[in-house]
């Protein structure tokens, strides 16, 4: 698998840094109108995820993801359990690549919690259409 065409991590540095602490900018695509930004909080020890996306709703085009405080590991999974986990800690961000070839799915683990991150949405989250398969359910999307 080439895990570069899954996702990729930028370690996002300060803007500005001094005695009264740091700036950080995040550069938004110019065609990515923000509608809303979703801040994920989770526990020490949780598990959450676990599900793959198709790019069916834009947000997921790709999916960004900002860590803000404490450390995750994100583990990728091919349908063939071909697996590779990497580590996020604060100010690093994850663009995660919608498939539509092969299943993979994501799943993130709280190492160190709690742990916030933070998700700018193209649009309002829609619960009729999550965009989040389980890898049976982008198995049977790609067999068709």
């Amino acid at each position: 698998m080439d895990w570069s065409k899954v996702f990729k991590i930028v370690n996002i540095k300060p803007a500005h840094k001094d005695h009264r602490g740091q700036v950080i900018k995040i550069q938004v695509d110019p065609d990515h109108a923000i509608r809303e930004i979703v801040f994920f909080e989770r526990l020490s020890g949780v598990v959450c995820g676990q599900h793959g996306h198709r790019g069916t709703d834009p947000s997921k085009r790709p999916e960004k993801f900002v860590l803000v405080c404490g450390k995750v590991e994100f583990t990728f999974t091919t349908e063939t359990g071909e697996e590779i986990a990497v580590i996020l800690n604060p100010w690093d961000m994850i663009i995660i690549q919608p498939m539509e070839d092969v299943a993979v799915v994501h799943t993130v683990t709280v190492l160190k919690g709690p742990a916030v991150w933070a998700e700018a949405r193209s649009t309002l989250f829609d619960p009729e259409n999550p965009d989040a398969f389980s890898m049976e359910e982008l198995i049977r999307a790609l067999a068709g």
